[in-house]
């Protein structure tokens, strides 16, 4: 299927002996590829071709198939000449069931995007109802719980907080909450690197793990 980098396509190769595994190969190496793909039609590849592309010995034919709007299904044998007309028919029935089978795939994967999409969407409105009901500072408890309640069912994570922060005297209100929702809440007299960079460029930023963590000293 196609790469990310133009000109080089994502290639899973398998045998009888070995497991399947990613390459990512040159058109250039592999023109009969691009060929099938462009024409929609099975290409077979003959042993000079094979050659020029530095095949080994053990290689005698190869039979490209396109699958259309996903890549292509390539077959090769120890044979000469393995690839006759009902062959290429016969390796063309079974491209046609993995179209199939990528299509179906997909339309699971979108089916899921919409579920979730769903969810999030119910769990964003709570929280927005729950904005909406604040009357004084106090309540942003109850927002950070919701929150907290909502996003852990779509999450997976551990503890959140809301921090309202002061610029001007480089420090910032914590409203923390995590298992058993007890809500910490209190004043920090330091901003993290992390708190004032994400301020300033109106951007998330993610610490993947300690290290970064302590780099910028949260």
């Amino acid at each position: 299927w196609p790469a990310s980098e133009e000109g080089y396509f994502i290639s899973r190769g398998a045998n009888f002996m070995t497991d399947a595994a990613l390459e990512t190969v040159s058109f250039a190496r592999c023109p009969w590829v691009q060929e099938a793909w462009e024409s929609g039609k099975p290409v077979v590849v003959d042993r000079a071709r094979l050659d020029q592309a530095g095949f080994g010995p053990e290689v005698q034919s190869l039979l490209e198939v396109p699958l259309p709007g996903e890549g292509s299904l390539g077959v090769n044998s120890l044979r000469w000449d393995a690839f006759g007309p009902e062959a290429v028919r016969t390796v063309q029935l079974f491209a046609g069931l993995i179209t199939e089978g990528l299509q179906q795939l997909r339309d699971f994967e979108a089916l899921g995007w919409a579920e979730q999409s769903l969810k999030i969407e119910g769990a964003l409105q709570r929280v927005r109802n729950q904005v909406l009901q604040m009357e004084r500072e106090e309540d942003w408890g109850k927002v950070v719980v919701c929150f907290w309640e909502e996003m852990k069912e779509l999450v997976e994570f551990d503890e959140c907080s809301i921090d309202l922060v002061d610029l001007q005297q480089e420090r910032f209100f914590l409203y923390q909450v995590g298992e058993g929702e007890m809500v910490q809440k209190g004043w920090i007299h330091a901003l993290p690197r992390s708190l004032k960079q994400a301020m300033e460029t109106g951007k998330p930023v993610y610490r993947r793990n300690r290290e970064e963590m302590e780099r910028y000293r949260d």
